[in-house]
């Protein structure tokens, strides 16, 4: 049984972490970062820690959800502010079901959010299990800085954000890690980070979700 953990203490690390990635954030804004090549669309890296209320992350021992990182541009910023895990909210805000994702999807229904939901679902056998357990387990990203496709995030953004997405699950503590991602490298990192570092490619199935026990 996973010991219990002070939730104060829990918000308060989150919230260091989340100073950190506005920091560096705020660093490479000052730099001329232009992964177009065209000046009339630099765009400024921005970051959203987790998917789900801080609060989440002090009951370790539960199901815990990664993605690979936020997508959209930086203007994504204004919609999905990262001030959003740190705010109080009933029911417990969740960025899968409450947030407009863009596209011309309605709030929760992205092909991307529907495909955690769905996995949330099986877990819990139910639509409104399903919804709870996104409510209630520490979800988020791997890596916490937004760009539009992942390889346009720079490398030391990428490097950066892996070490937060590791602390994040030590703080988390979870049974069960779920990581929705087909990014081959990262499974590589957490595979090490886990003591298995010879995982076999053909394990890393591109496409599909993934578990960590």
């Amino acid at each position: 049984m996973a010991s219990e953990v002070n939730e104060a203490d829990v918000i308060r690390e989150l919230q260091r972490l989340d100073q950190e990635c506005r920091e560096r954030c705020n660093n490479y804004a000052d730099k001329d970062w232009n992964p177009y090549g065209d000046p009339g669309r630099r765009r400024y890296p921005n970051y959203l820690l987790a998917f789900s209320s801080a609060r989440t992350f002090a009951h370790p021992g539960g199901v815990m959800i990664l993605g690979t990182n936020p997508g959209g541009g930086s203007e994504r910023a204004k919609v999905h502010s990262a001030t959003k895990p740190f705010r109080e909210s009933e029911p417990p805000w969740s960025s899968y079901l409450d947030d407009d994702w863009g596209q011309g999807y309605a709030p929760g229904e992205h092909p991307v959010q529907q495909g955690v939901q769905s996995i949330a679902r099986i877990i819990g056998g139910s639509v409104e299990r399903g919804n709870a357990l996104l409510r209630t387990s520490p979800t988020g990203n791997l890596i916490p800085y937004r760009s539009e496709k992942f390889n346009l995030l720079p490398s030391p953004l990428r490097q950066a954000g892996k070490v937060t997405g590791w602390r994040l699950i030590d703080i988390a503590r979870p049974r069960v890690l779920i990581l929705y991602s087909s990014r081959k490298e990262l499974w590589q990192f957490l595979m090490g980070k886990f003591g298995n570092p010879q995982e076999k490619e053909q394990d890393l199935d591109a496409g599909k979700p993934q578990t960590a026990h």
